[in-house]
């Protein structure tokens, strides 16, 4: 099961929550799609009747509890390392593979697995971005 369409949760959050357009734009964006995020965040902003982004707080701790770090506890060492180095801001393949030192067939067997796991995804050759909403954010929580 892919992503959910933004535009489909943008105009749920609009109509359910009673957010304007450009809000409820930005909320969908926040979920990137992930279901799990997108029931989470619209439970969240309706339970409290505050803004999204008064309740990231909360929201971060929704998935790091229940998803993240379940997901965490299942990598390896070289799969924390790879999605660290990402984290930092470096998703060109080759510079992932420079920054660890490991040469591309061995990198390439990590990369397929992250990417079989829904963790990451190839938006375009050579280059990862995380596919899980504020994941960045926990891989750096976990590194600092």
């Amino acid at each position: 099961m892919g992503p959910i369409s933004e535009i489909e949760i943008a105009n749920n959050y609009e109509k359910i929550l009673s957010v304007d357009k450009l809000t409820s734009k930005e909320m969908a964006k926040l979920t990137k799609g992930y279901a799990y995020a997108y029931q989470t965040l619209g439970f969240l902003c309706f339970k409290y009747k505050k803004s999204y982004k008064d309740i990231l707080d909360k929201f971060d701790q929704h998935l790091w509890e229940y998803v993240y770090e379940k997901l965490w506890a299942e990598m390896s060492a070289i799969d924390r390392k790879i999605v660290n180095v990402i984290a930092n801001d470096i998703n060109k393949v080759e510079k992932i593979r420079v920054e660890l030192g490991m040469n591309s067939n061995t990198f390439t067997v990590f990369r397929k697995r992250l990417i079989k796991k829904g963790i990451i995804y190839c938006p375009q050759y050579g280059y990862l971005e995380f596919i899980l909403p504020r994941f960045k954010e926990f891989v750096l929580d976990m590194y600092c």
